[in-house]
């Protein structure tokens, strides 16, 4: 719900916006597979972002 919030706030000043979101839910549970997913997530999300923005010089 906050990135729908972003995105209406965007669009109504027309200001471009980009989010990436992922899951951080675990299955089983617990504080270590929370953290093993979450910086996998942070690191798969900051790999996207780096080819998006690599790609906006060409």
């Amino acid at each position: 719900m906050e990135a729908a919030g972003i995105v209406l706030t965007c669009n109504r000043n027309q200001v471009p916006c980009m989010l990436v979101k992922c899951v951080s839910d675990g299955i089983e549970g617990g504080f270590e597979e929370f953290q093993e997913t979450m910086d996998a997530a942070a690191d798969l999300c900051l790999e996207v972002v780096e080819k998006i923005v690599a790609g906006m010089g060409r």
